[in-house]
């Protein structure tokens, strides 16, 4: 009968996969926010050109109130855009980080799910090779039955009813 294949390290195996899938729940996670903070500067940046270029447009008397509401909106969403591009920067860095740590553990997993291959490989060859075993022990066996039914069968053949021509003589 033949035997069963066990990998020995096959917890690793699992244990690496499930970090593995940490990794890129962690990676997704981090890339979504880096997108997520690229689309607020994006958005900000077009909500700052879209003011001015309403504000330029405009003609007719201005109060200094006015001037200074104007000037402090520009003022916070040209901040708000500078905060957005410095967590940005840290954001991609993070994203590098994970990218990098995701990287080794699809190794360290496919470094096992190598080792798992081969000692597959291996086994299915000790298998065949125990089958050819007993194929060949079966071909044997037959050999010798045929053998011993041959030898069997000669002697009746070998003893025959002598033939006219013999009797005479």
């Amino acid at each position: 009968m033949a035997k069963r294949f066990d990998f020995r390290l096959e917890k690793v195996l699992k244990l690496r996969q499930r970090q593995e899938e940490v990794r890129e729940k962690e990676f997704s996670v981090r890339r979504f926010q880096l997108l997520k903070i690229e689309g607020d500067i994006q958005e900000n940046r077009e909500r700052l050109h879209s003011f001015i270029h309403e504000n330029s447009r405009t003609e007719g008397t201005f109060t200094v109130l006015d001037i200074v509401a104007v000037d402090n909106y520009i003022t916070r969403l040209e901040k708000t855009i500078e905060a957005l591009e410095s967590l940005r920067i840290r954001k991609e860095e993070e994203v590098h980080t994970v990218r990098q740590l995701l990287k080794e553990a699809k190794k360290a997993r496919k470094v096992i799910e190598n080792l798992k291959e081969r000692e597959l490989e291996r086994h299915r060859a000790e298998l065949n090779t125990e089958e050819n075993r007993e194929l060949d022990d079966v071909c044997q066996n037959i050999g010798r039955n045929r053998e011993i039914l041959t030898i069997e069968d000669m002697p009746c053949l070998l003893y025959t009813s002598p033939s006219p021509r013999d009797l005479s003589t």
